[in-house]
């Protein structure tokens, strides 16, 4: 009796001596959708530490929202579109074609050559020309706005008539000068346009080559193209260099696969992997 009497004891306060630490905590369902739930703790981890308690009201309503019109738009997707379609199949071709995608993405990234000789590109220019055509003009040039008391202005005149690049440029970066000068890259001609006054030179003026210069309100300003290419002429190779180094990837890349898919086949063709029956 003494025995059974300890023992109901222990029991008893065995019984009482959890810590509220160990309690069962609830997740609360915040929303449902059918006999899906949402539970609080999905959308926790979703507040930044730092968020006040407004963003944190409005990341968590906007959630629960979107998580409730995704959920509504499934199950109707289920209720009339599941028995259509074989979703093991789909999910099942969806993980080979990304398990290919990202095996040939490594492939290409640890053995594909990627330096291209400026011979290699001349070689592709040349081939292809007829496919680079300008679709619009090009040209290079300079623009540079200078206000007329603007210190050393007449020796800036000179070196502009001499197209002088270096003294130019120098000039416009001491004085800090409005300017876009560009001897050595392609831009659209109408985008050279867009940066130049309304009316301050014509079209044809600009195509002419010449070194222009013209006063008005007090600013003194110089124009020129420095090479012009009309559209449906064939762009310069410098012009599309990009595409063309594209290209020239792909191509490797394309030849690259198509090599190492050949040598996996052979290999376990040989090593009786593959077996093809009748």
């Amino acid at each position: 009796m003494r025995l059974i009497g300890s023992y109901i004891v222990l029991t008893i306060l065995c019984l009482n001596c959890h810590s509220p630490t160990s309690e069962i905590k609830i997740d609360p369902v915040v929303a449902s959708v059918g006999s899906k739930n949402l539970y609080r703790s999905d959308i926790e981890e979703l507040y930044p530490a730092d968020a006040d308690s407004i963003s944190r009201l409005n990341l968590k309503n906007n959630f629960i929202d979107n998580w409730v019109r995704e959920n509504v738009l499934l199950q109707e997707a289920e209720k009339y579109i599941a028995n259509e379609i074989n979703i093991d199949q789909l999910v099942k071709d969806y993980r080979s074609s990304l398990l290919i995608y990202n095996y040939e993405e490594r492939l290409v990234k640890e053995r594909l050559d990627t330096f291209i000789s400026n011979q290699q590109k001349l070689e592709i220019y040349e081939a292809n020309k007829s496919s680079y055509l300008l679709s619009s003009p090009i040209v290079k040039g300079a623009y540079i706005q200078v206000p007329i008391d603007t210190p050393q202005l007449k020796q800036f005149k000179k070196d502009w008539i001499r197209q002088d690049m270096e003294a130019i440029i120098n000039f416009t970066r001491k004085y800090k000068l409005t300017s876009r000068i560009f001897p050595d890259t392609w831009v659209t001609f109408a985008d050279f346009l867009s940066i130049i006054p309304e009316n301050l030179f014509s079209t044809k003026q600009l195509q002419s080559k010449k070194s222009l210069d013209r006063e008005k309100n007090g600013i003194q300003y110089f124009v020129k193209v420095i090479d012009y290419r009309d559209k449906n002429e064939v762009a310069p190779l410098e012009y599309i260099e990009d595409k063309i180094e594209k290209l020239i990837l792909y191509n490797r890349k394309v030849t690259l696969l198509k090599t190492i898919k050949e040598k996996l086949y052979e290999r376990d063709l040989e090593s009786k992997k593959v077996k093809i029956y009748e």
